[in-house]
């Protein structure tokens, strides 16, 4: 798992489907440490491991062809090189493996306001699904499957960042007057795009051959 977080998703595929070993790679020291001490809580030490490291250089180090399954949810976009990971997965993947990732999407190339919004939720700047597209074949992979899950993901995202706003000004007085300015109009931008649809939220699933 590229950008594994504080380890919640390794743990939930780990119990739900047995998986026999997941690695987690992530650049953030306190999140690695909060994702092992997880997985040793839940009795999965010996299955579950997450690394301090760059996954992008990281799964190169992997052994070829033997994991069934990659992904990078919510953070591909601000990897160095995305391109460069979904070769690295590729090449770790036994054939019949899936990658997954979820991404913020726009219709035709984003503009100035919709990288930024993209920043303000997830940190990551928006791309055509073309560009993922390609990205993926380029790198080997086929049976590319898109998924709109904006309306999932988007409003209830954009109703917790009003609501904290709301319910905490004093986030806002401490960013000052112009970020807070800028702040709630990426936030009344994303609401507009996600309701003309020229931004979403999408996942795409492809297979080694």
């Amino acid at each position: 798992e590229g950008g594994s977080g504080l380890g919640q998703t390794s743990v939930d595929l780990c119990e739900h489907y047995r998986l026999s070993h997941a690695v987690g790679m992530n650049p953030c020291t306190t999140q690695v440490g909060f994702a092992n001490a997880l997985a040793a809580h839940r009795g999965l030490a010996e299955v579950t491991s997450h690394r301090i490291c760059d996954a992008t250089e990281e799964v190169y180090s992997l052994d070829a062809g033997t994991y069934d399954g990659a992904i990078a949810v919510e953070c591909i976009g601000i990897f160095p090189d995305p391109k460069r990971f979904l070769e690295g997965a590729h090449r770790a993947l036994r054939s019949g493996g899936r990658v997954c990732f979820t991404v913020v999407t726009t219709p035709k190339p984003a503009s100035w306001f919709q990288h930024n919004i993209g920043s303000l939720f997830f940190g990551t700047r928006a791309r055509t699904p073309q560009w993922w597209i390609d990205a993926l074949e380029g790198a080997g992979f086929t049976g590319v499957e898109r998924h709109d899950i904006t309306q999932e993901v988007f409003p209830p995202m954009i109703q917790t960042v009003r609501k904290n706003l709301k319910e905490k000004p004093e986030l806002l007085r401490m960013a000052g007057p112009a970020a807070g300015l800028a702040i709630r109009a990426l936030i009344r931008n994303a609401d507009r795009a996600v309701r003309n649809g020229t931004m979403g939220y999408e996942m795409f699933v492809a297979e080694k051959p």
